[in-house]
């Protein structure tokens, strides 16, 4: 390790080097070690979308589950960046797809936020929670209607997103829509909160 903590293992992961990650792992290393911050190599491999190092540090029995200083996942990273097949290999190795970061904020609410679509359907498919709320009352449909992502927004709604919830400051996904002037987006709400006062009565 250098003073950081960091192992060639993780610098090998974080550049994708697959035969140096493979001798690494035949010759013993840690692949649970963490540097400063808390990050593994499995960590940096997701957030960069290494699939082949994915696989590897996997198959060495890498903790899928492992978190940073600040509780950020291996597939919070990856749906930060985007990364759909990294997503979905740690879905098929039993990741907890609602896992909570020192936000309160899940993979799911990564992915909303970033406007990574094709990330959002896998984890709705996974069983992602859509209505878990972060340290402000903010659903993962509120953070999709204030960047304006409206696919996602559609999406949530199909997967029955709560679109009522409220947060700290009392403002519905509708209100943070409207006063984004995302005029699209607060009227597939309204539509959807329609739909959803049918069905209640």
């Amino acid at each position: 390790k250098n003073e950081d903590g960091e192992t060639a293992l993780m610098i090998a992961s974080n550049k994708g080097h697959e035969e140096i990650v493979d001798r690494l792992i035949a010759l013993g290393a840690d692949v649970n070690a963490r540097r400063r911050g808390g990050t593994t190599a499995l960590i940096d491999a997701c957030q960069f979308g290494h699939e082949a190092v994915v696989s590897q540090l996997i198959g060495a029995n890498a903790d899928v589950d492992d978190k940073d200083a600040y509780n950020r996942t291996a597939l919070m990273k990856a749906c930060s960046s985007g990364r759909k097949a990294v997503v979905q290999q740690l879905i098929e190795a039993n990741v907890n797809v609602n896992a909570i970061d020192y936000t309160g904020g899940t993979a799911l609410t990564d992915a909303c936020e970033h406007g990574h679509e094709t990330v959002v359907e896998t984890l709705l498919k996974a069983g992602a929670d859509t209505d878990i709320v972060d340290n402000k009352s903010e659903t993962p449909l509120m953070y999709a209607c204030r960047k304006g992502h409206e696919v996602v927004v559609t999406q949530l709604i199909e997967a029955r997103a709560d679109v009522n919830a409220k947060n700290d400051k009392g403002e519905t996904a509708f209100d943070i829509a409207k006063a984004r002037g995302n005029t699209e987006i607060a009227s597939m709400l309204e539509n959807a909160r329609t739909s959803a006062d049918d069905t209640a009565g």
